[in-house]
């Protein structure tokens, strides 16, 4: 099975202007735990999840008489590599990727760096779980 069956292909995401109030209300409004961030070209920058916007260190980001909630995630969060993965690849090596990366989603991208899809451990797990799959056909799930 390939990466392009079992992804989400409707992507919530975020802009790097956008402030982290706005992000904390996408989050809860999709209930999903991270999105990816783009820049005003549309090109992907980064990943942000809860867990980033609950770091302590977010508040050396603030500059007196600043509001974090209306910071735009951009100044807030230094992004790393995004970790991406193409439609084409196995099923079994995004988990891998996941795994080793201790990671709760991978954005999928296509061949020039489009965001086109993004999966999750919860779409791994759900997999897992149907009733037509066995860990004979997928062993290498996480």
């Amino acid at each position: 099975m390939k990466v392009n069956d079992l992804m989400s292909r409707v992507v919530v995401s975020a802009q790097e202007k956008d402030s982290m109030l706005q992000v904390m209300e996408l989050l809860e409004q999709h209930q999903i735990s991270g999105l990816p961030v783009l820049n005003d070209g549309g090109m992907l920058i980064g990943v942000i999840s809860r867990h980033d916007l609950s770091h302590p260190q977010i508040l050396s980001h603030l500059n007196s008489g600043e509001s974090l909630a209306s910071l735009p995630i951009g100044h807030i969060k230094e992004f790393k590599e995004v970790i991406t993965i193409q439609e084409s690849d196995s099923i079994e090596d995004a988990a891998s990727i996941m795994a080793k990366h201790r990671i709760h989603r991978v954005v999928v991208t296509n061949a020039i760096g489009t965001l086109i899809g993004i999966l999750t451990t919860s779409d791994i797990t759900r997999l897992k779980a149907s009733d037509n799959v066995t860990n004979y056909d997928y062993p290498n799930l996480i």
